[in-house]
């Protein structure tokens, strides 16, 4: 069905977006964490503190610093500048710092910036499965009702009601669900079936009092489904 190509359609842009935004998250990690693996922890002292304002890109003022520190590595004194926007320490405090041991002028400040890289996982992680999960349920649901009619048993019930689905929507539009029941001739007992959601008018290809095929388990009619894909199959 037209509507069903157009929501997994949907799913797909959600889980490509989903995984692309979490695979640029975990890069932006290990950009972070790559250099800690093989740096050595020092101590610094923090020998002076410029500030600057600048503006950030929705325009706000941001203050931003340029910290100068030494430390000794392996017997000498270096003198570097580290820059941060969220530096909070004054001249004179003790900073940790991580060296790069085969350029120990290159440095970091040891900090928790890496779990910034957590957003956009995060974020990828909500798109991945607003994505994955429908086309995984709606894939093992479309199996189950194929298992259905090959080994099921085929009934042909009375269509009692058509109605509108306002619990669920697609740019503003409400799906069709068909009310349907079968007596049992045996038993006497009547059995009550709702369809899944229709995205054609049902109106125009059956009526109530028209018959529509249920499969259902050998003798199990908990576990059915209405076949609703022969009603867009004979739109016209």
């Amino acid at each position: 069905m037209r509507k069903n190509k157009a929501l997994n359609l949907i799913y797909g842009i959600f889980l490509g977006i989903g995984m692309l935004v979490m695979v640029i998250g975990i890069f932006i990690m290990i950009f972070f964490l790559k250099f800690t693996w093989t740096a050595v922890e020092v101590d610094a002292v923090i020998t002076d503190k410029k500030s600057y304002m600048t503006y950030n890109s929705e325009g706000d003022v941001v203050y931003e610093y340029d910290v100068f520190v030494e430390y000794v590595y392996e017997g000498y004194t270096h003198e570097v500048k580290v820059h941060s926007n969220t530096f909070n320490k004054k001249v004179g405090d003790t900073v940790v710092l991580y060296v790069n041991p085969d350029s120990p002028r290159d440095v970091r400040v040891k900090s928790l910036d890496y779990l910034f890289s957590l957003i956009p996982i995060g974020i990828g992680l909500v798109f991945l499965l607003i994505g994955a999960i429908p086309m995984l349920f709606g894939g093992g649901k479309k199996s189950k009702q194929r298992m259905l009619k090959e080994t099921g048993q085929r009934l042909s019930a009375t269509i009692d009601d058509i109605v509108v689905n306002y619990n669920f929507s697609v740019n503003g539009r409400h799906p069709y669900r068909i009310l349907c029941s079968y007596k049992e001739s045996y038993s006497g007992v009547t059995y009550c079936f709702k369809s899944d959601n229709i995205w054609i008018d049902p109106y125009l290809v059956c009526d109530k009092g028209s018959t529509i095929d249920v499969y259902v388990e050998q003798d199990h009619y908990k576990k059915y489904f209405v076949d609703v894909d022969a009603l867009a199959e004979n739109r016209i």
